[in-house]
């Protein structure tokens, strides 16, 4: 086996061309001093999260986006699923585990409405499907700066082996996604008797639980 090494002659002189460079970058009038009056960046958009869930569940039932945002679907199942919009001609297979980008057309224009479905066999006599708003960019940007539990923003939480939870307690609104990491190497539960939900959740697993659409403000419960 071949090992590099590197001499301390050899890692002063890489010390003194960083330097060189960071200070040729800095100096006055250089071409990549920013000029007065330069625009201001975009704010980027932020990408949308979707997953597919078993036996025939969407985490969304809804996806509100803009021309050009970014849509991320996972599959967390292990029932074969895809991604179909048909007024695109879409229809994408997505693997178990695996995270597939798809971006929306420029054409697309504020107030176009689309479904979205998964194409499976039976699938979608068992409704699998949504739909597809298409809004301005600014009425995503202001969404995505406002405060308080959306249904399309992930409770992230985490079953550790001294028997706690990475929260204390959470909200959620009505069809939100709670993901549930086992951090640790034993086996785990998630129990919400008034949800009827009682998942397992193996060493280093990841299950995706939705709150029922049926909860109303101001109900609590035990997990």
């Amino acid at each position: 086996m071949t090992i590099a090494r590197m001499t301390l002659s050899q890692t002063m002189l890489l010390l003194a061309v960083m330097v060189a460079a960071t200070l040729l970058v800095a100096a006055p009038g250089s071409a990549s001093q920013s000029q007065p009056g330069s625009a201001e960046p975009e704010t980027p958009l932020p990408p949308v999260h979707l997953d597919a869930l078993d036996p025939y569940l969407w985490s969304l039932g809804e996806l509100v986006v803009t021309p050009g945002q970014t849509l991320l679907v996972t599959n967390r199942g292990v029932t074969p699923h895809t991604f179909t919009v048909r007024e695109w001609g879409v229809d994408v297979n997505l693997p178990t585990l695996e995270t597939v980008e798809i971006v929306f057309l420029d054409d697309l224009e504020p107030g176009d409405v689309l479904t979205f479905l998964c194409s499976g066999p039976g699938h979608l006599s068992l409704s699998q499907e949504g739909t597809v708003l298409i809004v301005t960019p600014e009425e995503i940007l202001k969404n995505s700066r406002g405060d308080g539990a959306s249904a399309d923003e992930r409770v992230i939480l985490e079953t550790r082996d001294d028997f706690g939870w990475s929260l204390p307690s959470f909200e959620v609104v009505a069809g939100q996604i709670v993901e549930v990491r086992n951090t640790g190497v034993l086996e785990h539960h998630f129990v919400v008797d008034e949800w009827d939900i009682n998942e397992t959740i193996s060493a280093g697993e990841v299950t995706m639980i939705q709150a029922p659409n049926s909860l109303e403000v101001g109900q609590q419960f035990t997990f």
